[in-house]
């Protein structure tokens, strides 16, 4: 939805309340509309009657305190994850909010113990051994903060497991142990800015000029404006780094753009082709999965991070997959491993070679998945219960949907814009 849509979806809810005063849902929906206008004020309040209505409405305590969670009301957010807990404790979800909110109230034993009933679970999921890890760190039980971070990286054995723990390593100035996980990760994920550029700051550190100059012009060269601050701010005059860029950012050079542009025109092309096998997968899991079985779907899954550094997205991995499948051209799901792909992590992908790019078009197709990737998430994280997730799921559908048309959007543009080149 546009912010018009749902300003429209709030005067609908509006008239509904206007006919029965006592519609609860009505008050729910209307303030969760509210919040996509920025009506944070008016949100609370409509959550507020809805509670007044029914106190132990579950679904209006996880609405409200996501919104004060939003707010930074992070006391009252507590509060509220606190009231859906007693009324449903078995909801894992809402133990890792309360646990997301308690690391901000610095009541970080408190997050320990919620973040490790989650782990305890039937569905434990991979950030709450991310989080328990940096909690330990953060009260200096630095041998569980690593036995958590080992756990996650037997889990998932990709570059975002083994940052974090590089991370950790580096704040204990242990660099040597730090620099080897990074290492690890680029071996995984060779074209991730971030992670090239804290790799490369550390080598900086370390004494290691050239490797950390190459990995910071690296991650320059794949659009990561820090990287761009960080060489203009300290190595201004430094001919080691005009020659780097050379060699590691051709695009920086004029007579080089092309040779960039064109890598990320021929990604988006695939991209473009794999994210509607993708999207096609996600809607038929979505549809045919049972209530229960959902809060595991990759997109939901996804949805419980969410942001552009989206945990688990191996880009490579990913790149790799999608330019061996051939269920773009054939039609079959199944047996795809884009199956279990969530949309959000193609998004992501499109966003990044958008960036290198800089395509306007291609700038504001992509802006307006990324928009719809939001909606998912937000939908996603509101759904709690058995009972409340097939509302959540319908608007996820509808919105991935939107995104597959945006894709073949993409697709057409694309393929009009090589001809054209191709005349110029």
């Amino acid at each position: 939805m546009r912010r018009a849509e749902f300003a429209r979806a709030v005067k609908l809810f509006s008239d509904a309340i206007h006919y029965d005063s006592l519609n609860l849902r009505a008050y729910l929906m209307r303030g969760y509309a509210k919040q996509f206008i920025n009506d944070t004020i008016g949100a609370f309040a409509d959550y507020n009657k809805a509670l007044a209505l029914e106190p132990t409405n579950f679904e209006a305590y996880i609405f409200r305190g996501q919104l004060a969670r939003a707010a930074r009301n992070f006391s009252r957010a507590n509060a509220d994850f606190t009231a859906a807990l007693s009324l449903v404790p078995d909801s894992v979800q809402v133990y890792f909010y309360r646990a997301m909110v308690r690391i901000e109230l610095g009541a970080i034993e408190e997050a320990i113990k919620d973040l490790t009933t989650v782990i305890n679970s039937r569905t434990p999921f991979d950030e709450a051994y991310s989080q328990r890890a940096a909690c330990y760190a953060m009260l200096g039980k630095n041998e569980l903060a690593l036995k958590d971070y080992a756990e996650l990286i037997r889990r998932r054995n990709d570059a975002d497991a083994y940052r974090l723990r590089a991370a950790f390593y580096r704040r204990q100035k242990q660099y040597a142990l730090a620099l080897a996980d990074f290492e690890r990760a680029i071996e995984l994920n060779p074209d991730y800015p971030e992670l090239l550029f804290e790799s490369g700051t550390l080598k900086l550190g370390m004494g290691l000029k050239d490797k950390g100059l190459s990995d910071v012009v690296k991650a320059q060269s794949l659009g990561y404006r820090p990287a761009t601050e960080f060489l203009n701010k300290y190595y201004k005059n430094d001919k080691t780094v005009d020659s780097l860029r050379l060699y590691y950012a051709p695009q920086i050079v004029v007579t080089a753009l092309a040779p960039e542009q064109l890598a990320a025109v021929r990604e988006i092309k695939l991209m473009s082709q794999a994210g509607t096998s993708v999207a096609r997968s996600n809607l038929t899991s979505l549809r045919s999965g049972r209530a229960q079985d959902l809060f595991n779907h990759p997109v939901f899954k996804a949805a419980r991070v969410g942001g552009i550094n989206m945990f688990g997205c191996n880009e490579n991995a990913l790149l790799a997959m999608m330019a061996t499948d051939n269920s773009q051209t054939m039609g079959v799901l199944e047996g795809s491993r884009l199956r279990d792909v969530p949309i959000q992590c193609v998004v992501i992908l499109l966003q990044r070679r958008a960036q290198i790019l800089q395509d306007q078009v291609v700038i504001q197709l992509v802006q307006e998945m990324a928009f719809l990737v939001d909606r998912i998430n937000n939908q996603m994280q509101m759904a709690q219960t058995t009972l409340t997730i097939d509302d959540s799921r319908r608007e996820a559908e509808n919105a991935i949907r939107e995104i597959e048309e945006k894709i073949q959007q993409l697709r057409e543009y694309m393929q009009a814009r090589t001809y054209q080149e191709k005349q110029d």
